[in-house]
């Protein structure tokens, strides 16, 4: 029987369910019920599917991690990739990442992962393009792309991945952009890849040339993050936090924070913090902390949230755990 043919009267869940109380009125409903679906069926007209081919190739836009490994899944399996970035190079934002959690260098896996993207003889590699147009019909796009020097060329495909990620939110919250010492957790994160001989390049020159401080603040649910969880900021803010005990343990870093949500067991980082003297200070949801500058130097004023004491805390880095939020241009991508 064609599917469109098809009519149910549904007898169990509208009637004898809802309605065990009441047998009669349920059993004129069904009646009911029964007599509608009758008038309906009679109505029906057979409709029939039809077959398009398939262009068997695929487009992802993004070139970050998320990007280049749906590529290589989708060329590891035969179809062709057309793998557009807009940056100059593949990698996203690992490529400001300098450290893991669990000690490991991100670099080697973002560099194994560009080799094999760049040189699968299935994936072509679009840099610094974008996405000028898109038409077709599923299965069967053919869409327009633009390099930098406003060349426009098209490409066909019969999917799409959209992959283009996110960023590190750095909007105005706790005085950011207003004093060189109130920096993001991606330009501290740089700034102590530098100090620990690394030859990073785009570590924020406000705070690289200064030697590593003796005491820093870091801010939880910074902008955004005060309404929902990025899961990354407080990870990444402990991770910092260990960090710089490695490289000056004597130095003093207290976490200011409404909840701290390192998932599963990057719980353990939270627990090697407090072992290796990280202080956790938090805050009320209705009172965050205050930030000022006074006399060319950070001021943070809070009220702990347990004891009710009012702090202050004069720290010579101010670190915002900041989340990441969608890129600038994807209202006008979507």
């Amino acid at each position: 029987l064609n599917p469109a043919l098809f009519e149910m009267a549904n007898i169990r869940n509208h009637c004898s369910w809802v309605h065990s109380g009441d047998w009669d009125g349920a059993t004129e409903k069904s009646m009911d019920l029964v007599r509608g679906a009758i008038a309906r069926a009679a109505r029906l007209a057979p409709v029939h599917s039809l077959e398009f081919p398939v262009k068997k190739s695929a487009l992802v836009l993004g070139g970050g991690a998320a990007g280049m490994t749906a590529a290589l899944q989708l060329a590891d399996q035969g179809f062709p990739v057309h793998l557009v970035e807009k940056q100059g190079q593949l990698g996203g934002n690992l490529n400001r990442v300098r450290f893991l959690e669990d000690g490991k260098s991100p670099a080697e896996w973002v560099e194994d992962l560009v080799r094999r993207t760049a040189s699968h003889p299935n994936i072509d590699v679009y840099l610094g393009t974008s996405l000028r147009d898109i038409g077709g019909f599923r299965g069967n796009f053919t869409t327009t792309l633009r390099r930098e020097d406003g060349e426009t060329f098209q490409v066909e495909h019969g999917v799409a991945v959209v992959a283009t990620g996110a960023r590190e939110y750095r909007g105005p919250e706790y005085g950011f952009g207003s004093h060189p010492d109130i920096v993001t957790g991606l330009d501290f994160e740089e700034f102590l890849y530098r100090k620990a001989g690394g030859n990073g390049h785009d570590a924020s020159a406000q705070i690289t040339a200064r030697p590593l401080p003796e005491s820093v603040a870091m801010i939880l649910c910074v902008g955004p993050a005060e309404k929902f969880c990025a899961r990354t900021c407080c990870t990444t803010a402990i991770k910092n936090a260990l960090l710089l005990k490695e490289l000056k343990p004597e130095a003093e870093v207290t976490i200011l924070y409404k909840d701290v949500r390192t998932f599963g067991f990057k719980e353990r980082l939270y627990t090697e913090a407090r072992r290796r003297g990280v202080l956790f200070r938090r805050y009320d949801e209705s009172e965050t902390p205050k930030v000022s500058v006074e006399w060319n130097s950070v001021r943070v004023d809070l009220r702990e949230g347990g004891t009710g004491r009012e702090l202050t805390l004069r720290p010579d880095v101010l670190v915002l755990a900041e989340p990441m939020v969608p890129q600038a241009d994807a209202g006008e991508l979507a």
